[in-house]
């Protein structure tokens, strides 16, 4: 018959093959064996990982992306089963000022009003975590509360790049330096060199070219 005694604060861990340890006496003896991680198991002295270690299920803080694009998109709501997949908005644009003095009995020419067409369609955008029903069973953690948290920050930056990518793809843009076009400005900044950096003449046209086409300023959340 096999005894054995488990580990505790302030006692060692025997395992006893044979016989029990003589009473009074606290140690191992020639014909005890200590419990010890890795060995083959054939001596009744292993113990699993999850028996020699601790774990905290208070989970490691994860570090997630700060979205900011998403604030400067508009979004469109197109009904469930409507049949349609994709849309327009009409953008109207600004009448020039009206300067010139009006004349008494005469009618002024008036002014003509454009509009821009933008177009959108509805795209799906997805992604899913594999695992299989054992892990599921017998893993020490709750997997499910963790994947749906980690799919959820995913969710969400993904659709912070869609945005960022739709605001970027214009063509009203200005290259740092001088640039001719994006392609130049990554290889420069790639390369470490200067002229893939803006410089005070590139933030000021920024500037005048924002006043320009009536920009809102905004504060850094």
């Amino acid at each position: 018959m096999k005894h054995f005694v488990l580990k505790t604060t302030g006692y060692e861990s025997l395992g006893v093959a044979g016989k029990s340890a003589a009473p009074g006496v606290n140690g191992p003896s020639s014909a005890t064996k200590a419990m010890t991680y890795g060995a083959d198991g054939t001596d009744n002295t292993m113990l699993s990982p999850q028996l020699i270690e601790l774990y905290d299920k208070l989970h490691m803080i994860r570090t997630v992306n700060n979205r900011m694009w998403s604030k400067y998109g508009q979004e469109r709501f197109i009904a469930a089963r409507s049949g349609v997949k994709q849309g327009f908005a009409f953008r109207y644009n600004n009448l020039g000022l009206a300067t010139t003095p009006l004349t008494e009995g005469i009618t002024p020419g008036g002014s003509t009003v454009t509009r821009e067409k933008v177009a959108f369609r509805v795209e799906q955008f997805g992604d899913y975590i594999e695992y299989t029903d054992q892990l599921d069973l017998f893993d020490v953690d709750n997997i499910k509360s963790q994947f749906i948290d980690i799919l959820g920050d995913q969710a969400a930056h993904t659709l912070d790049v869609i945005v960022r990518d739709g605001i970027i793809g214009g063509t009203n843009v200005i290259f740092a330096n001088g640039a001719a076009d994006r392609a130049a400005v990554v290889t420069a900044g790639a390369a470490g060199a200067i002229a893939g950096l803006p410089t005070e003449a590139d933030y000021s046209a920024a500037s005048l070219r924002l006043r320009k086409a009536k920009a809102k300023k905004f504060k850094p959340a």
